[in-house]
């Protein structure tokens, strides 16, 4: 008994630690998302500010398109997206967007994918 006591606690620990990180990396997206995305997408269901392009997809949508994945997510916020006449994005483009972090990229996935709804 105490040796699979033993083998056990690691394992839960390394699962807190991991629901830990990924709650963690949720809330450094809502943060990029409210203080960066807001003012061109409806980045959260709650959002009161209207966005300057109202064409731009809402992140609920995003997050529920059947192809969307953390590493879809993760690919487009590291591509030209906003970065200058190179984006292939057909939003129309924004100087000055600061080039997120791989935490911010990962972060941000992780939120718009939090919002995902269960079928």
């Amino acid at each position: 008994m105490l040796r699979s006591t033993a083998t056990i606690l690691p394992l839960l620990m390394l699962t807190v630690t991991s629901a830990e990180s990924a709650e963690s990396s949720v809330r450094v997206g809502f943060a990029i998302a409210t203080e960066r995305c807001a003012s061109c997408h409806i980045a959260s269901p709650k959002q009161t500010l209207t966005p300057l392009f109202p064409d731009a997809p809402k992140f609920e949508d995003i997050a529920n398109r059947p192809a969307t994945s953390q590493e879809s997510l993760v690919a487009f916020l590291g591509s030209a997206h906003g970065y200058g006449s190179a984006s292939s994005s057909p939003t129309p483009q924004i100087q000055a967007l600061p080039v997120l972090t791989d935490r911010e990229k990962s972060g941000l996935a992780s939120y718009i994918l939090s919002l995902r709804k269960a079928h």
